[in-house]
């Protein structure tokens, strides 16, 4: 079952046409990587499948409630991440929800005994484990140094950071939030090869559906089951990874690939 769907759906700015009768659906756990050359309209299909942007035809339909996280190229960062005194305050506001059940948990622990043996409490420190609530610490940790964050930065504000590292630090809050729909705009720009290989290894394992794109063919082959190809204002989609999609990248080793891609 779809939890977005794109029905024919044109862009156009002025005369220029961007993009034209696109369709194509997202199902929960489809890892899709979109693929096309530069100014095919990727970035623009991104936003409009994440409401930031209109089509001027067709139609996007959302399932009830979806939850979607958008990284783009350049940094884009509300107004929670900026004013968070540090970078790992800034990471762990990603998950909204988890830490608005953490303060009405001690909330009702500040207020005694009779709170505490409450039927709200008790549910609420249920969800709030079955969500991953106690782990997300270790969550934001692990995505810190991930992306290879030194601990010394951890505790400075975001507001120091440079460009590349607020986007990296945006990455590191998707990551821990709980999000159905992930979407990436060239994920490993501000990436070295090791926190590449973190990235890989956490969005294949990551629960959720994944739409992202990269001209780094090695990673899509990790993270990606399909493939979108936007060509000439069309989207055609091919079931596999980017080896599947393009036979001549087997030829290529990893490193080769990772060298030509950065």
């Amino acid at each position: 079952m779809a939890i977005l769907r794109l029905a024919g759906v044109r862009r156009e700015i002025g005369t220029l046409v961007i993009l034209d009768s696109i369709n194509g659906a997202i199902a929960h756990g489809d890892r899709i990587g979109l693929v096309g050359v530069n100014g095919a309209g990727k970035t623009t299909l991104l936003r409009i499948a994440a409401g930031l942007e209109s089509p001027d035809a067709g139609e996007v339909t959302r399932k009830s409630g979806l939850r979607i996280g958008l990284l783009t190229q350049e940094a884009n960062l509300d107004a929670s991440f900026v004013s968070a005194p540090t970078l790992r305050a800034a990471v762990r506001g990603g998950a909204t929800e988890l830490e608005r059940m953490e303060r009405r948990l001690a909330e009702l622990e500040h207020e005694g005994a009779d709170a505490v043996q409450s039927n709200e409490y008790a549910h609420l420190r249920e969800q709030f484990d079955h969500r991953g609530g106690y782990t997300l610490d270790m969550r934001v940790e692990a995505a810190l140094s991930g992306l290879s964050f030194d601990r010394a930065d951890w505790e400075r504000p975001p507001t120091e950071m440079s460009g590349g590292q607020q986007t990296r630090a945006a990455l590191a809050r998707l990551l821990v939030a709980e999000i159905d729909l992930l979407m990436l705009d060239e994920p490993t720009n501000h990436l070295d090869l090791t926190a590449i290989e973190w990235l890989e290894s956490t969005l294949a394992n990551r629960e959720g559906a994944l739409l992202v794109t990269s001209h780094d063919r090695a990673f899509l082959d990790g993270v990606a089951d399909r493939i979108w190809e936007l060509r000439d204002r069309r989207l055609t989609v091919f079931r596999g990874n980017y080896s599947a999609f393009q036979p001549s990248a087997r030829n290529a080793t990893r490193g080769c690939a990772r060298t030509r891609a950065r």
